[in-house]
């Protein structure tokens, strides 16, 4: 579960990773699940995922769940547990909406 925007240049680079990490381990082991966060309409977010080249479950509008998990950093990959392999996979923070980009 990895929450992003459309405004966050770190997003938009973590994606390709995603992308691999898929490939590496399956399509059918590894579900993407995006959550738009914060978007504040700054850009388009069904155009931006159209774009990908890798299979995803896309929630647009999803301040509510964001908010839910406290959620503040972008990119940011939720903890979830690897039911495969019965492992938890560790967070990913990125940049943080009001920081400086540079």
């Amino acid at each position: 579960m990895v929450f992003w925007a459309t405004w966050c240049p770190y997003c938009k680079a973590f994606m390709p990773y995603l992308a691999e990490i898929q490939r590496d381990y399956g399509e059918d082991s590894i579900n993407v699940v995006l959550i738009n966060h914060k978007e504040r309409g700054a850009g388009d977010p069904v155009a931006y995922v159209d774009t990908l080249d890798f299979a995803n479950l896309a929630v647009m509008d999803g301040d509510t769940i964001g908010d839910a998990h406290s959620h503040r950093f972008y990119p940011g990959a939720a903890d979830r547990r690897c039911q495969r392999h019965d492992r938890v996979a560790p967070g990913v923070n990125g940049f943080a909406g009001g920081e400086d980009r540079r």
